[in-house]
């Protein structure tokens, strides 16, 4: 029973660095889009895009970089 906590445990830690380190490629990117800077943007979307491709907001941020471009 432990053990099963204890992996659980560290599955989550994992899950959220992951979503912490992607969220911040987010944060990045759109400081860039919203100063205008498009192709730095996407590079940062991409990144975020790397460490979660299921999520469907990085994709749209996405297009719309690259709409931009």
């Amino acid at each position: 029973m432990f053990v099963n906590v204890l992996v659980l445990l560290l599955l989550a830690t994992v899950v959220a660095c992951g979503g912490s380190a992607a969220y911040g490629h987010v944060s990045s990117g759109n400081d860039a889009y919203d100063g205008g800077q498009f192709d730095n943007a996407l590079t940062e979307y991409r990144l975020a895009a790397n460490l979660m491709p299921d999520d469907p907001s990085i994709a749209y941020d996405t297009g719309n970089a690259l709409h931009r471009l």
